[in-house]
């Protein structure tokens, strides 16, 4: 059909250290996403404990009654296991959102002001 669009991807788990999931510490959580035509993205390895958003929107009443988006902010809270890379984190939660399929098919400004913490309350607003 001509109005369809068909999508793959494929995951592949790169964590094993030799022993496979022999224990919980003997392996990584990393893997490679892929999809033809696509770069490689090569999962960063943080663990995210908690992650909560708080959004807005904005939209624009149209005298006979539709309506439109005009902006949204998005307000995720990532909060990732101590030890893990806050600068890491931030960069690839700013790469996500450069990268994101949404905010890149509407026809209004999505933005981002998250912030990230360790665990242990070391946090930064990004």
């Amino acid at each position: 059909m001509k109005n369809e669009h068909h999508y793959n991807t494929s995951i592949v788990w790169t964590g094993n250290r030799g022993t496979g999931t022999s224990s919980y510490r003997d392996y990584a959580r990393s893997y490679d996403l892929t999809a033809p035509g696509k770069p490689l993205i090569a999962g960063a390895g943080i663990s995210v404990i908690a992650y909560s958003d708080n959004a807005e929107g904005t939209m624009q009443l149209n005298p006979d009654g539709s309506g439109h988006f005009t902006s949204v902010t998005l307000h995720p809270q990532v909060t990732i296991a101590t030890g893990h890379d806050l600068t890491q984190a931030d960069a690839l939660h700013h790469r996500a959102h450069e990268l994101c399929f949404i905010a890149n098919s509407v026809n209004f400004p999505v933005a981002c002001e998250a912030t990230t913490a360790h665990a242990a309350n070391d946090s930064r607003d990004i």
